[in-house]
C-alpha cells in the first residue's frame, strides 16, 4: 500500500526541517570540538560498539543534535545502530 503524503508534508517543508536539523547538529559538533578538543576515534573501525552505547546515552540526555552527529558517524561507516547480538545493551549490563 502506498500512502500519498503530499498533502501532509510538502517536500520543501521536509528539506527545511532536515536542513535545520543538520545545521544545528553541525554547530553543536563544532562547539564540542572547541570545548573538548578533537579526536578521531569515530574514524576507527573498532569504534562501532562504543558508538552503539554512546548514541543511546545521548538519546537519554535528550539532545537530538548529539544523536544526529552519532548517526552520521554510523552512516559514514555503514554501521547499524542495532547490537549484533540483538540485545539492547550489546551484552553489557545496563547503566
Amino acid at each position: 500500500m502506498t500512502v500519498d503524503t503530499t498533502d501532509i508534508v510538502q517536500p520543501d517543508d521536509l528539506m527545511l526541517c532536515l536542513e535545520r536539523a543538520f545545521v544545528s547538529a553541525l554547530a553543536k559538533a563544532r562547539e564540542a570540538v572547541l570545548l573538548l578538543g578533537f579526536t578521531d576515534e569515530w574514524l576507527h573501525e573498532n569504534w562501532a560498539d562504543y558508538l552503539r552505547h554512546d548514541i543511546r546515552r545521548h538519546v537519554d540526555k535528550g539532545d537530538p543534535r548529539d544523536v544526529i552527529v552519532y548517526a552520521a558517524f554510523a552512516l559514514h561507516h555503514g554501521w547499524s545502530l542495532a547490537w549484533p547480538d540483538g540485545s539492547n545493551t550489546g551484552g553489557k549490563a545496563e547503566e
